[in-house]
């Protein structure tokens, strides 16, 4: 709001049963800003892996989906499928391995 040039601010106390809040409406010359949602594209790894790194990949996410269950967070918050993606590509999946992978910290690891 500070690049626009604000015409008027309205302001009036509400209230109902649930509480009272403040509304606000203010009117303002400014450019005509407009967004276009982004189309999320899902990675087909089957395409992008070979046959044997994706199996691995695929036990990973099989992992994962267990850790998701009993720690009730959700799957991102254990590993992101480009992370899984990146850690079947590994020739060997250790604690030093990990360590050295981008948002792999001890805590995560």
């Amino acid at each position: 709001m500070r690049t626009q040039k604000i015409l008027e601010v309205e302001n009036q106390l509400v209230s109902n049963e649930k509480g009272a809040f403040w509304c606000f409406c203010v009117k303002y010359i400014g450019s005509q800003v407009t967004y276009q949602k982004k189309e999320l594209l899902k990675k087909d790894y089957k395409n992008e892996l070979d046959e044997a790194t994706f199996k691995v990949f695929s036990k990973l996410r099989e992992a994962r989906k267990k850790l998701v269950a009993e720690d009730a967070v959700p799957a991102y918050a254990v590993a992101t499928d480009q992370e899984l993606a990146e850690i079947a590509k590994l020739d060997e999946i250790s604690v030093q391995s990990l360590l050295t992978m981008k948002g792999f910290g001890q805590k995560k690891v």
